[in-house]
């Protein structure tokens, strides 16, 4: 055989296995998966995120209620959380309200949103993102009022657990707080995948008075500070084991139920009421 003909023969070699080896190599070729997207849009000096739906995340199993069993613990499973969980305000009160965001010492800052104090126009919606291991506050008043310590509050974070390896979102509706002198100006439910997991729609100015004077529009709660109660004061009691009435009363924090990275918080009477509210 001469060298041109072996030449010609080992050429077709070359191409018999290149067509051979093609779909196994498109087989392997790693898949371009989506990765989160944060698009950022000005509401009302504060910022929205939006993430991919795409993202990839774990699986685990947990126990959190469902649509279909509201009142109780159901098995159900839950994926790990984006990087930044978006917590969003609406305002379903009949004014303008003022809210002010603020982290915890040593926690991470918002990546999007402002610290700063902001109004919401009635109907309109504002939102902060935070990173893995955020934790904080928002303080939310009637616009006509000032922003104080006696304000209802949101309390949430975010904090990464060696257990379950990543963030676990983690909300409830502040009336008392064992480090926080607070009370309540206006009713606020805080929901996950369209259920209450916290809070109490219950404008508590409209049931009864408030125990003692009020503060720029804010009832001041009298056992905010008392960790030895076991029970709410009368004025606020139609919101305990929903919202923090008292130090210790710890039915009213949600965890590992808002995993999809969104949390919603709805201000105003007719916010639709959380699960763990008192009926009446």
């Amino acid at each position: 055989m001469s060298n041109t003909s072996l030449l010609l023969y080992l050429l077709a070699l070359a191409q018999i296995a290149l067509a051979a080896a093609l779909p196994l190599w498109l087989t392997m070729a790693p898949v371009d998966t989506q990765t989160e997207i944060p698009y950022v849009t000005t509401i009302c000096s504060t910022f929205q995120y939006y993430p991919s739906s795409t993202s990839a995340s774990a699986s685990t199993t947990v126990a959190s209620p469902s649509a279909q069993d509201v009142g109780g613990a159901t098995t159900t499973t839950t994926t790990a959380p984006p990087s930044l969980l978006t917590i969003s305000v609406v305002n379903s009160h009949t004014a303008a309200i003022s809210t002010t965001h603020n982290s915890n010492a040593g926690a991470p800052s918002p990546v999007s949103g402002s610290l700063m104090p902001g109004t919401l126009a009635a109907g309109a919606t504002g939102a902060i993102a935070v990173p893995t291991n955020w934790a904080g506050i928002i303080s939310v008043n009637d616009a006509q009022y000032p922003i104080s310590d006696e304000n209802s509050l949101i309390e949430a974070n975010y904090q990464y657990r060696a257990v379950e390896q990543y963030a676990i979102a983690d909300v409830d509706r502040a009336i008392s707080d064992k480090t926080i002198s607070n009370g309540f100006t206006l009713p606020i439910t805080c929901s996950c995948n369209n259920i209450g997991v916290t809070g109490c729609n219950k404008d508590l100015f409209s049931l009864s008075s408030c125990p003692v004077s009020t503060v720029d529009g804010s009832c001041p709660n009298p056992l905010r500070s008392d960790t030895g109660a076991s029970a709410a004061n009368s004025f606020f009691a139609p919101c305990q084991n929903a919202a923090y009435t008292y130090p210790n009363d710890n039915q009213a924090n949600s965890q590992n139920e808002c995993q999809d990275g969104q949390i919603v918080c709805c201000v105003g009477s007719s916010c639709p009421p959380s699960y763990k509210q008192s009926k009446g």
